[in-house]
């Protein structure tokens, strides 16, 4: 515990919040910053991750400054061997953050991470291949290019080739390891290719993929991601529709998809899939006895 405590310390002091000082919530963000370098602990830490996640949600458009605090709250967490903590705040950095100039930090970062932690050089090829693409101009491209990778790769023809092997003809089933390297590749690519047009396509792909795997957290999350940052997406709807099912049907959450089916009825009433809400949300909650009888109520 001690060196990583250690290790979160000069982690932090490489990262010093370069912010004005001046608003009180960043004035305590760096007084607990320099509290840890002198007395580091673990409820100290979490306590400063908190505090960047709170100054997130009250200041959304400081893009730089967010994008900053959830590369040090990466930093922390991967400093404690937290490291599924670590790839979820550089997700969240690079997706909603977009603009910020740290983005192409958090892209290595994160493909490292991927690489080296989580030992899958399938997807974090792929991030670093789309980072090659999304930033030319950066200065570790050369480094990555020429010391990280060994091979070329086209991305799409990876994503295809990934894409024919998801399903296993010989055993009838699905392949996890490979649907799970299709998902975190269209994922990558979705991330740092945001403007792509095949991006939104790849991201209903995978969300469907992770729904045939019963990873339906992940479905959710994709489905999510592809209704609220392609809204004019042919299949926005379908992802709405998609997240309020899965919460139904297969996470038990009734609440959440209730709230999603009516969302979807009011956005989308004309939709093709408009009627299916309809009868899904009325019957929502309902066994399979109470669904039965009442469609004979109404014949």
């Amino acid at each position: 515990m001690r060196s990583t405590l250690i290790a979160t310390v000069l982690l932090l002091s490489l990262l010093a919040c370069q912010s004005d000082s001046s608003e009180p919530e960043l004035e305590n963000i760096a007084a607990l910053e320099k509290d840890i370098e002198a007395s580091p602990t673990a409820d100290k830490i979490e306590e400063l991750i908190g505090l960047y996640e709170q100054y997130i949600a009250d200041h959304p458009d400081e893009v730089d400054t967010n994008s900053e605090m959830l590369q040090k709250a990466a930093f922390v967490q991967y400093a404690g061997h937290r490291y599924a903590s670590a790839i979820k705040h550089l997700k969240r950095a690079i997706r909603e953050f977009y603009s910020s100039k740290k983005t192409p930090e958090n892209a290595l970062f994160l493909a490292s991470i991927i690489s080296k932690e989580m030992n899958n050089p399938t997807v974090s090829n792929a991030a670093y291949y789309a980072y090659l693409q999304a930033f030319p101009n950066h200065a570790k491209v050369a480094f990555v290019r020429d010391s990280i990778l060994t091979d070329s790769m086209d991305l799409h023809a990876e994503i295809d080739s990934l894409r024919t092997r998801i399903y296993n003809d010989a055993t009838n089933k699905y392949d996890s390891e490979v649907s799970n390297n299709f998902i975190g590749t269209c994922e990558m690519h979705g991330l740092l290719l945001p403007e792509d047009p095949a991006s939104p396509d790849l991201l209903y792909e995978a969300a469907r993929t992770a729904g045939y795997i019963r990873s339906f957290p992940m479905a959710v999350y994709l489905y999510e991601w592809v209704y609220t940052r392609y809204p004019e997406y042919p299949k926005a709807s379908q992802a709405l529709f998609m997240m309020a099912f899965t919460y139904d049907n297969e996470m038990g959450m009734a609440d959440k998809a209730r709230e999603l089916y009516g969302e979807f009825l009011q956005k989308y009433p004309s939709d093709d899939f408009a009627d299916d809400a309809q009868v899904l949300l009325q019957n929502l909650g309902k066994s399979e006895e109470e669904v039965l009888k009442t469609l004979q109520q109404e014949q």
